[in-house]
């Protein structure tokens, strides 16, 4: 079974649901403005095959939640 799909250069407003294979080209933290210990958001880069990017946000709401789970290294 294939999956298919879609390029981040081929997005548009047309169509509500995509599907993409993306790697994490830069991923960083951004702290909350009320309180510095506290992850505001984790903003990042996504790179496709092609080369397109596009850049997403993760809320506070949602960075507490997966912080855990995203590693941050620095290679």
């Amino acid at each position: 079974m294939t999956e298919n799909f879609d390029f981040v250069t081929d997005m548009n407003a047309r169509k509500l649901y995509w599907n993409f294979k993306v790697y994490i080209v830069r991923i960083w933290k951004v702290q909350s403005k009320d309180n510095e210990k506290e992850i505001g958001s984790i903003e990042m880069i996504l790179q496709d095959c092609k080369g397109g990017r596009i850049y997403a946000t993760i809320l506070r709401a949602l960075a507490k939640k997966w912080s855990g789970n995203i590693i941050l290294r620095c290679t």
